[in-house]
């Protein structure tokens, strides 16, 4: 049992240090808004979304003309920047979501992770609630970045209608199989543990 506890106190101090991390963040965030030289969750700044050029009348077909090329150089533009200097609250709402879900996200990866890490250190591994709470991360890790993915897509898509009420709009799909592989290993992992949990208590019921 203590070895197994000393075995995650490097994933503790990992946990901790990034606990530290958010809390100084947070504290610089906060003093950077009072003094009106930043924002915080969307306020207290303007709003900007980055959109591809054919959102915009602005650019030809995402192309460019710069002086002073070599022969056979060409140019083109990737992505465009709108900024609205008095942003509505829909819009600050929606500029928001966009901008802190993946951020929220990894709070509250890092919460779980935390009760995860105190349950195993007052209960031990070898129990079949803490089985059931690496599979429960392993649900929140699919399901929190799919929730992440599809927020995200929608307000900046809605973003893009309010900036550019008479342009193009397009979503911009952010899909990864990484958050899946993790969530169904962590998953597995939890069931495995739950197997072999009767088999433990057995073992430690005949030593």
């Amino acid at each position: 049992m203590d070895e197994a506890r000393r075995a995650l106190r490097p994933l503790e101090r990992v946990v901790a240090f990034f606990c530290g991390l958010i809390l100084v963040g947070l504290v610089i965030q906060v003093g950077l808004v009072v003094t009106g030289q930043g924002s915080f969750f969307g306020l207290g700044d303007v709003v900007c979304l980055d959109v591809n050029p054919w959102s915009s009348d602005t650019f030809n077909g995402g192309h460019v003309h710069l002086t002073g090329l070599a022969a056979g150089v060409t140019t083109s533009v990737q992505a465009v920047n709108l900024c609205q200097a008095d942003p509505s609250t829909r819009e600050r709402i929606l500029y928001s979501i966009d901008e802190n879900a993946t951020w929220l996200f990894g709070v509250g990866l890092l919460f779980l992770l935390w009760r995860l890490l105190r349950h195993a250190r007052r209960e031990g591994v070898f129990v079949a609630a803490f089985a059931r709470r690496v599979s429960a991360l392993g649900l929140y890790v699919i399901l929190g970045a799919a929730a992440v993915n599809v927020l995200g897509t929608w307000a900046e898509w809605e973003l893009q209608k309010s900036l550019i009420p008479g342009g193009s709009h397009q979503a911009s799909w952010d899909i990864s199989f990484t958050p899946l592989l993790v969530g169904l290993s962590l998953i597995t992992l939890g069931r495995l543990m739950a197997a072999t949990v009767p088999m433990r208590e057995e073992l430690d019921a005949t030593v």
